[in-house]
């Protein structure tokens, strides 16, 4: 259940920031970010990442990645898109120096979202090709193709090219009657 998982990694940040490991406790972070976006709790998000986030200096630190994509999540939950842009860029740098390949994805992803809210179809697909690079590791989970996907549909429905929309038709499990 969430509640749990909310427990089991609020813990895990505490014992990570005991044992002064940074990048555990930004991988955990990063997951309890996620169940709040899933339950629209954007302030305790702020309140984590402000707890959590490093000195400018530390920033650039790649153990970091996972927290920059956070910020840049909701800061684009909060209209505040060019600092969006440069914080999901940061995360996905930092992410790319440690092959933190799946929070990796779900940066780009989250980017692509952004270019897209702005209609921008040709930013978004760009972001989209860089994160199908990786879609081949082997332990990347099938989900991120399907999303990369229907963000390629978006970007069709954006210039009115319906062929995009009837490849990802296609390639999902829907039927229109």
């Amino acid at each position: 259940d969430q509640q749990t998982a909310i427990e089991t990694f609020s813990t895990s940040i505490k014992v990570s920031q005991a044992v002064k490991s940074m990048y555990s406790a930004a991988l955990s972070a990063q997951m309890l970010c996620h169940l709040f976006f899933q339950k629209g709790q954007l302030r305790r998000i702020d309140l984590l990442l402000q707890e959590l986030m490093p000195t400018q200096q530390e920033k650039q630190a790649p153990g970091t990645g996972p927290l920059s994509i956070c910020l840049g999540m909701l800061q684009h939950a909060w209209n505040q898109l060019d600092e969006a842009v440069c914080s999901l860029r940061q995360g996905i740098a930092q992410c790319q120096q440690l092959a933190q390949f799946v929070i990796l994805i779900s940066g780009y992803i989250a980017l692509a979202r952004l270019y897209l809210g702005l209609k921008d179809a040709a930013l978004a697909r760009a972001v989209l090709r860089e994160a199908e690079t990786f879609l081949s590791i082997p332990a990347m989970p099938t989900r991120y193709s399907a999303q990369i996907q229907a963000l390629y549909a978006w970007c069709g429905h954006i210039q009115d090219n319906e062929t995009e929309i009837i490849r990802w038709l296609q390639l999902c499990p829907l039927t229109i009657d």
